[in-house]
């Protein structure tokens, strides 16, 4: 009898029956909808939901909990990037059955099983009742309630209302700047966002993340590293740079506050005893003592049990932390965006669209094959209140310096990376800065400005007025 047990094996064993739903909910992420039995559409909906709301959280702790379900990283991304975004004001109730009959041949009831926000006609909802009709004279619509009516985009939540504000916020930056005689550029819409990344132009429409490559919130630095959103890219190139980018800084940014055994902190190592290589964990606790745990899921039960009985005092352990898959050069192009962004909140469309800078775009799209100059990137001993973007003014070193602070949680690191002006080459401006610091170790850069909450390169004319005319001046 099955009294209290309310679990369906779908006639399968524990490790089938668990493999089968994450295939299953990794078909169902990737498609928004999929066909199979009622059964298995009530088991999928029990396993992929405390997954989704899971995903409206986004920190590593969050992913990995999830990865280790699907197994299936892009599946997490898609996950946590997409359909996170989408579901952000739903409580619960992320799937949909709707039973289509028996199958032929063994009768076994079907269903699609379906995400409810990715299901079109059925957010439509039902049409309105017509009103009722008066001898009155009809109103006439105010020049306000028409521009009200005409709004392309409609914020539904806390981060459509967000994206509308950047939006609005360069768009206007950008029409300001064309009607000034600041910039020559063709639009193609009245209100018109440019990626900073590939470049493409879109109109507020792409804000919806039902569209096909919609606008979305850009972390700048990455949020795990204490940044915020104050900017859009197309989702094609956050998904992009997130991956190959960003991912390499986050994860050495991890690995070298694990070296450095700071309290309350846990990390994955591999121990050699005897020859024997046992997977483990590494606890510090809060007054500093160093606890190394083994469990039995993660080794040979019997080798461990043999294993911790040789373990005595004194003994020399060989410890290594478990490394991650970090690309050198795909951490130096993070940095690189990180500035870049960062350099596009203070100035806008003001510099960004000259062609110097087509350098950073094609880099942060091409992460395979170096194209900026090395040696733009390094890491000052200044004070965490010189955060900010500054004009190098030396002759010859003419050049944008982007200071910021990454901030794992347990450890605060600063980093500045240079940045190209129309001026000078930023190749020949690093190759300098090189021999100044090999000649005379130090040196001092003079940088402005130096109130970096006064300086508005957004919408202030004269300001944007004395900026180009330096830089006419020096080329």
């Amino acid at each position: 009898m099955r009294h209290n047990n309310k679990i369906n094996h779908l006639g399968r064993t524990h490790s089938h029956r668990e493999a089968l739903l994450s295939n299953m909910a990794v078909s169902l992420i990737q498609h928004k909808r999929i066909l199979t039995t009622l059964a298995k559409a009530k088991e999928l909906r029990k396993y992929v939901e405390p997954l989704i709301t899971k995903s409206k959280e986004d920190t590593t702790h969050s992913r990995r909990v999830v990865f280790k379900k699907l197994r299936d990283k892009y599946a997490v991304t898609e996950l946590f990037n997409d359909i996170s975004q989408k579901i952000g004001n739903r409580l619960g109730g992320y799937t949909r059955i709707i039973k289509i009959g028996n199958r032929l041949g063994d009768n076994a009831s079907i269903c699609f099983i379906e995400l409810v926000d990715y299901n079109e006609l059925m957010l439509k909802g039902p049409k309105q009742a017509m009103a009722k009709t008066r001898r009155s004279r009809k109103k006439t619509e105010t020049g306000l309630e028409r521009e009200l009516n005409s709004t392309d985009f409609v914020p539904q939540n806390t981060n459509d209302k967000k994206r509308l504000s950047i939006f609005e916020k360069y768009a206007t930056n950008l029409m300001f700047l064309k009607e000034n005689g600041f910039i020559n550029i063709e639009m193609k819409y009245d209100k018109t966002y440019i990626c900073p990344i590939c470049g493409c132009q879109f109109s507020e429409k792409s804000l919806d993340q039902t569209s096909e490559n919609s606008l979305t919130l850009e972390d700048a630095p990455p949020k795990s590293l204490g940044g915020s959103a104050n900017v859009l890219t197309c989702k094609q190139c956050n998904n992009t740079c997130g991956y190959k980018i960003d991912s390499h800084l986050v994860s050495r940014m991890k690995e070298l506050d694990r070296v450095k055994f700071i309290p309350e902190t846990e990390n994955d190592i591999i121990v050699k005893i005897d020859g024997v290589t046992l997977r483990g964990k590494i606890k510090v606790e809060k007054d500093g003592t160093i606890k190394i745990l083994h469990s039995i899921k993660n080794n040979h039960p019997l080798q461990l049990g043999e294993i911790m009985e040789k373990v005595k005092k004194d003994m020399v352990i060989d410890m290594n932390f478990l490394k991650r898959n970090v690309i050198p050069e795909n951490l130096e192009y993070a940095l690189l965006k990180t500035g870049y962004l960062l350099f596009l909140e203070k100035f806008g469309y003001s510099l960004i669209l000259d062609n110097c800078y087509n350098l950073i775009r094609e880099q942060l799209l091409n992460p395979e094959k170096r194209i900026y100059p090395m040696g733009f990137w390094f890491k000052p001993l200044f004070p965490r209140e010189m955060n900010g973007v500054y004009f190098v003014c030396d002759k010859g070193l003419e050049s944008i310096l982007v200071l910021f602070t990454l901030n794992t949680g347990l450890s605060e690191t600063m980093f500045g990376t240079f940045l190209p002006l129309p001026i000078n080459p930023l190749k020949d401006v690093i190759q300098k800065i090189d021999a100044k610091i090999q000649k005379e170790k130090t040196f001092p850069l003079t940088l402005y400005p130096q109130e970096q909450k006064i300086a508005d390169y957004l919408s202030d004319k004269g300001n944007l007025a004395a900026m180009y005319k330096w830089i006419e001046e020096r080329r």
